[in-house]
Formats: structure tokens, C-alpha cells, sequence
């Protein structure tokens, strides 16, 4: 059981610290039938770009368009103008699949009126109407989405876990009270750095997220002890979670928040992520109590945290020379 939880542990860790691109569309409504497209496509870890597709109806002709590529999207924008207008019309987006599941689609009507929602595999298709009561719930299946696909941050509220275990009194309201002081800290960075109000550079939090996970595997790999960090687990948990909240919002930045809904996607996306994260520790819950890996998730957790510290430092001094 525990070669295999290892095994588990290390194919997992494997897999790429953040893998948060989904397609973009923007779609802007303006007088006289005009309508401004931006398709923004991510690019697939080859370099090639993922084949996606979207054309308004027949009844609408592009005027024009432009192609940009950065180093994680190639963005195409373009004008097109329309004999009537598009209220009630469904358009498709081509090509969601593996390499590209989910879509964020922001409308902007004439009136001003706005509306914001995901597309995927499933339900690959909208209709472009005005705002509904329930707009944006897109946001939050992403943030699900990005904290699971985030290994680096769910080593280190794994770590977190064994944190709390070593005491074996009042675990479960400790481990509460730990949960809940990572939760407030990346939740408070997260909505300062995509507000404007915070700013901080993405190579050095990376290498910091790395740190955080090394140092609580040197802290699990010892003998237990009177440690601050064990009689008050809830401190690092803080202190790193403040980090770990850029990382958050470094990915989210990509995408961006729809103008008029940001306090709302923003909301529904940090609802997303501490569901991601419950349904994690609920899955840890189940094991920790039966299986001692202690050790060897201690060490899974030093050689990861090391390994990640060692390439992000090297990134970001190549970056800088």
C-alpha cells in the first residue's frame, strides 16, 4: 500500500504545476449591427495551437482581423457586421477537446449590459442573449479545476495535514483552524493582486511556492518536537498561504475577469478552489488514518519542493540575465 500511494504520489507530481488555459472569447455588441470578436486560443506545450473555431451566422460578414501570439495564447481579433442583430442567435465554438476543455465567453451588449459564462466539451455552444440570474457559473467549475490541477499547492496542504497528524490531540479542530488560515491568507492575495491592489512579479512567488513546500518537508522528516510550526500549524499555513494566493492569481491573470462581474467571478472562482481543496483533504482523511506514509510523503514532499525551487530559480535568473 505504500509503494503504491508512492508511486500514486509521484506520477502525480510529475505532471505540470499549472495547466490553467482555457480558450477565451470575447464578444462586443455595437451600434448598426457591428460586433468585435476576440478568440483567444492557448497554445499546446509543442508550440502548435489548439484548433479552435468560431463564426458568427451566415448573416454576418468580417470586415477585418488580426492575429497576435504571446508566449501562452495566439489571439485573433476581428470586426464583423451583420445584416440584423444577434439577439437569439446560437454560435459554436469548434474544437474543444483534450488540449483545450473549457471556454470563458464574456458578452458585452450595446446597452451596456454584460454577461460572462464557460463553455466545454459537453456544452460547447451559446446563445447570445442578455444577462441571466445566473451568470458566471463557469468561474467556479475553473477554480476546481486549477486548484486539482495545481500539484505544487496541493503537496503543500497535504503537508499541512501531516502537519496537524503528528499531535494526536484535538486533530480534526485543528486541522480546521489550519485549513481554514490558508483559506483566508490566499483568498485575501488572491482578490488584492487581481483588484490592482498588489503586484508581484510570478517567477520569484514560484520559487517561494517551491520553498514553502521544502521547508514543511524538513520540518515533517524530523523527529517531532515542540516546533512553532507544530504547536501552531496554523501560522505557516498563513504565512505561506499569502504566496500561495499570487500563485492563484497568476494563473486567473491569464484569463482575465469580465469587466461589470468582477467581485462575482472572483468570488465564484476562490469558491471554486476551496471546493477543489475540501474534496482533496477529504480524500487525504480517508487514508492518513490507516496507511503510515508519513516518511515517505515527507520525503515525496522535500524532493519536489527541491526539484521545483532548483528549475524556477533557474528560470527566473535566466529571465533576468
Amino acid at each position: 500500500m505504500k509503494r503504491g500511494l508512492l508511486l500514486l504520489l509521484c506520477f502525480s507530481a510529475s505532471a505540470p504545476a499549472h495547466e490553467f488555459r482555457p480558450a477565451y472569447v470575447q464578444l462586443d455588441e455595437s451600434a448598426g449591427f457591428a460586433y468585435r470578436l476576440q478568440l483567444r486560443t492557448p497554445l499546446l506545450p509543442d508550440g502548435r495551437v489548439a484548433a479552435l473555431d468560431l463564426r458568427l451566422p451566415p448573416y454576418c460578414a468580417r470586415e477585418a482581423a488580426q492575429l497576435r501570439r504571446d508566449e501562452a495564447y495566439v489571439t485573433n481579433d476581428s470586426l464583423w457586421r451583420c445584416r440584423r442583430p444577434l439577439a437569439g442567435a446560437r454560435i459554436v465554438l469548434n474544437g474543444l477537446g483534450v488540449a483545450a476543455p473549457d471556454a470563458l465567453v464574456s458578452l458585452r451588449f450595446a446597452d451596456g449590459a454584460r454577461r460572462s459564462f464557460a463553455l466545454s466539451l459537453d456544452r460547447p455552444d451559446f446563445v447570445f442573449a442578455a444577462p441571466v440570474a445566473h451568470a458566471l457559473p463557469g468561474y467556479f467549475a475553473l477554480g476546481v479545476e486549477h486548484i486539482l490541477d495545481g500539484i505544487d499547492h496541493l503537496l503543500f496542504v497535504a503537508g499541512l495535514l501531516l502537519l496537524v497528524w503528528r499531535r494526536p490531540r484535538q486533530r480534526l479542530s485543528r486541522l480546521l483552524t489550519t485549513i481554514t488560515a490558508f483559506t483566508v491568507a490566499h483568498s485575501i492575495t488572491l482578490a488584492a493582486a487581481l483588484l490592482g491592489a498588489v503586484r508581484l512579479p510570478p517567477p520569484p512567488v514560484e520559487a517561494t511556492i517551491a520553498a514553502s513546500i521544502l521547508l514543511l518537508a524538513i520540518e515533517l522528516a524530523g523527529p517531532p518536537r515542540a516546533s512553532l510550526a507544530l504547536r501552531r500549524p496554523w501560522l505557516p499555513a498563513f504565512a505561506f498561504g499569502l504566496l500561495h494566493g499570487f500563485g492563484f492569481a497568476g494563473a486567473l491573470t491569464e484569463i482575465g475577469l469580465p469587466e461589470g462581474a468582477r467581485g462575482y467571478a472572483l468570488g465564484l472562482f476562490n469558491l471554486g478552489v476551496e471546493a477543489g481543496q475540501l474534496l482533496f483533504v477529504a480524500a487525504l482523511l480517508l487514508v492518513v488514518g490507516r496507511v503510515r506514509f508519513e516518511k515517505p510523503a515527507a520525503q515525496l514532499l522535500g524532493v519536489m519542493g527541491g526539484y521545483w525551487l532548483i528549475e524556477r530559480t533557474a528560470a527566473m535568473l535566466g529571465v533576468l540575465a
